[in-house]
């Protein structure tokens, strides 16, 4: 059941954005982890473009798991 927020609240509404970005923020991670990445590999330091599924890659050059972490500051 979606939650109820009172517009003329002050506090509701400052909850109201906080579940909005929270729930943005879960959609972007979401959509990123099963995406194509260029990025610099932490173990050969080669850039090369790598698929990530459900937050894991692998470098095509020497084969080392990569974790996507998205951390939101």
């Amino acid at each position: 059941m979606p939650k109820k927020y009172r517009a003329g609240n002050k506090s509701d509404m400052k909850k109201f954005m906080k579940d909005i970005e929270k729930t943005m923020k879960n959609k972007a991670e979401n959509s990123a982890m099963n995406k194509n990445f260029t990025l610099l590999c932490p173990n050969c330091k080669t850039q090369k473009e790598i698929s990530f599924k459900n937050g894991k890659g692998i470098c095509s050059k020497c084969k080392t798991e990569i974790n996507l972490d998205l951390k939101w500051g």
